[in-house]
């Protein structure tokens, strides 16, 4: 997929995983699209030995994705087919549905401990919480944050509910004319290869959570420093 504001340029296939270069206005993000554990664990020890120094002071900021299919094709609930993780200029797309998928426990630990981090979204957390946790892998994720509740506009002016990803990122980031899809969102994320559409609109989701929150110093939002 390329529009104005997000590209995907690069991919290049493994045999446990796919990377991506993402490009988001100006910004490259490198992005990891799996579900093997031994992947998942890999990027996370990677992405956590590169942050150390925030982790270290309780500043380390993780920007959330969930993505699922509204309707399934078997008529089953609902529950997350993906999670993404941002951290920096580093993206993990982690296919929960994928069958046999294995989620490792060092990344459940993480995920579940807010200790010295910060977990924000720019969807409704609350839904996304209920959807991980009603996935066979029953994720669950510490203190997860609306930035929508919390951030502050580039004019120092509280968000609100109704603003769509793209007016939040235009008032918290400045760029304008990001737009996801309803083709894109509403697609079916629990396919064994994602398209580039998806893989684009996964990837920037995350990212831009991770930059607002981080911009916003999000780590105050738990009561730290």
């Amino acid at each position: 997929m390329e529009a104005p504001w997000g590209a995907v340029l690069f991919k290049e296939e493994k045999e446990s995983h796919t990377l991506y270069t993402v490009q988001f206005f100006d910004n490259i993000i490198n992005v990891t699209l799996t579900s093997s554990a031994v992947e998942a664990i890999d990027w996370l020890n990677k992405t956590l030995s590169l942050h150390y120094n925030l982790l270290e002071k309780e500043e380390l900021v993780v920007g959330i994705g969930v993505q699922w299919n509204p309707i399934k094709d078997d008529n089953q609930e609902s529950c997350a087919d993906i999670l993404q993780l941002c951290i920096g200029d580093r993206c993990l797309i982690f296919q929960l549905s994928v069958p046999n998928a294995e989620f490792p426990v060092s990344l459940r630990t993480f995920l579940s401990n807010g200790k010295k981090k910060t977990f924000a979204g720019t969807m409704n957390v609350r839904e996304c919480e209920k959807m991980l946790l009603k996935s066979r892998h029953q994720v669950e994720i510490s203190r997860l944050f609306h930035v929508r509740n919390h951030a502050i506009s580039a004019s120092g002016e509280r968000l609100v509910d109704k603003d769509s990803v793209g007016e939040v990122v235009e008032k918290c980031l400045g760029y304008q004319g990001m737009k996801f899809q309803k083709a894109v969102t509403g697609s079916k994320w629990d396919d064994l290869v994602l398209n580039d559409d998806q893989v684009l609109l996964a990837t920037v989701g995350a990212y831009v959570s991770f930059r607002i929150a981080k911009k916003c110093r999000a780590w105050k939002w738990c009561g730290r420093k």
